[in-house]
């Protein structure tokens, strides 16, 4: 059985297009890593600038693939 993921961030009332349905926990780590370097790279925003735009999230999972970005 698959397991589906995706991260809501509350402080911007949305879900994050990074990893979403990501069927692993491995993909999902993955896609957030080179989500953090482009962040780093384009914004020149320091790592713990990154760390604390990601206090506020809620990891999901579920056995289907969620719907598209809601």
């Amino acid at each position: 059985m698959k397991t589906f993921y995706r991260v809501f961030d509350h402080q911007r009332g949305t879900y994050f297009a990074t990893g979403y349905n990501a069927e692993s926990m491995e993909q999902l780590i993955s896609d957030f890593r080179s989500y953090m370097q482009e962040e780093d790279d384009e914004n020149n925003r320091t790592w713990s600038q990154i760390a604390d735009s990601l206090q506020d999230v809620t990891l999901e999972k579920s056995d289907k693939p969620f719907e598209q970005l809601d």
